[in-house]
């Protein structure tokens, strides 16, 4: 946005680019939700369960919340909202995640925004910077395991 605002590019297209910028930017952040229980530390540089260590919620949490029985409910609270966790409880966490498809959902939700990322750039003519543009949009959600 900033460069089309300094080239003095009309309305229509700073929008776009904004727009474009907002659902890049939530796409590769449900990616990284989702990687901090199903990542490999080696391959992406992230450490595996920081966001659950530190009571972090993030959306394939909230995936398998949502569907959790009142026991797992209570397991939730105590893991992240309490900050009681014990040894075992990440990989509980995980098999709670897996269990009610959290991981695939974010993943689904991801790729929406990154599609809608890509939409966005529609009022610009093909080109090497569009083409560009569109492959860093698709390229967010090929981050996995």
């Amino acid at each position: 946005k900033a460069s089309a605002v300094l080239s003095s590019v009309e309305k229509k297209k700073i929008d776009a680019l904004t727009n474009f910028g907002k659902e890049l930017g939530i796409s590769f952040q449900l990616i990284d939700d989702a990687l901090d229980y199903s990542g490999n530390e080696e391959k992406f540089g992230k450490n595996i369960g920081d966001d659950f260590k530190t009571g972090k919620i993030s959306l394939p949490i909230i995936f398998a919340y949502r569907e959790s029985s009142p026991k797992e409910k209570k397991f939730w609270s105590r893991v992240i909202k309490d900050l009681n966790q014990n040894a075992n409880d990440f990989q509980q966490a995980i098999s709670l995640i897996n269990k009610y498809d959290g991981i695939k959902k974010t993943y689904q939700l991801a790729k929406k925004h990154s599609d809608l990322a890509i939409n966005a750039l529609s009022v610009f003519k093909n080109n090497q910077i569009k083409t560009a543009l569109i492959e860093i949009a698709k390229s967010s959600i090929k981050r996995s395991n």
